[in-house]
């Protein structure tokens, strides 16, 4: 499934002109604004500590899995990088390119029932592949306004225990998975012998996802194992 495109090599190596404090939601307490080389912003969670660590390769498994299900519309570039740590030196992070005129649900005016069938059923589909634990109207959003639905925030995905709790799950759960969307997922299933997510995911955490993605394939219904 290659080794990254020539925006993931640039996330990983540009210098850092600016930085600053990245406030308002997610649950991250250690994270930045990066402004790149080039003037690229991205949003950088620091793996200060194992369980930091994990959130931000979760981070990066997410965009992995999007590119992989060939939806990469719906999660931005992020890769793993080092940034300056505020003790001196620097920290191992999850950099994420910054979506512009974004804005968050919460508060944006509208729901996932407001979003396009085709692309809630991605998310859907996506959500529950990444067994994401936390997908709620703080982390996703619109480009600036409907119909272009897109995702951030997902620390909280890859999870040992495999759940979602999304709310575009919980709205299709049992239905039958349109035939654009599963054939997606069947090409997962068939490149799954070369995902990248064993780049940044331990291998027992890689395989739930690949069992999860053969289960909705065999049935062809919306539901976890």
């Amino acid at each position: 499934m290659g080794s990254g495109s020539d925006l993931e090599k640039y996330l990983r190596t540009a210098p850092v002109m600016y930085e600053r404090p990245l406030v308002g939601g997610g649950g991250h307490r250690d994270k930045k604004i990066l402004w790149l080389e080039g003037g690229v912003a991205v949003a950088a969670k620091a793996g200060s500590t194992p369980e930091l660590m994990t959130q931000a390769r979760c981070e990066v498994a997410a965009w992995l899995l999007a590119l992989e299900l060939e939806m990469t519309k719906l999660v931005p570039t992020t890769v793993m990088r080092k940034m300056p740590a505020a003790a001196g030196g620097e920290v191992e992070c999850s950099a994420q390119v910054m979506w512009t005129q974004f804005k968050m649900a919460l508060g944006g005016g509208f729901t996932h029932t407001d979003c396009p069938d085709e692309t809630g059923w991605h998310i859907a589909v996506f959500d529950v592949l990444a067994a994401n634990i936390d997908r709620h109207d703080g982390n996703w959003g619109a480009i600036d306004a409907m119909p272009d639905a897109v995702l951030v925030d997902h620390g909280h995905c890859f999870t040992k225990s495999p759940n979602t709790t999304s709310q575009f799950y919980v709205a299709r759960q049992g239905q039958q998975i349109p035939d654009g969307a599963l054939a997606l997922v069947q090409k997962f299933v068939d490149d799954s012998d070369r995902t990248r997510l064993k780049e940044v995911l331990d291998q027992p955490i890689v395989q739930q996802v690949i069992d999860r993605a053969q289960h909705l394939v065999h049935g062809g219904v919306l539901a976890l194992p």
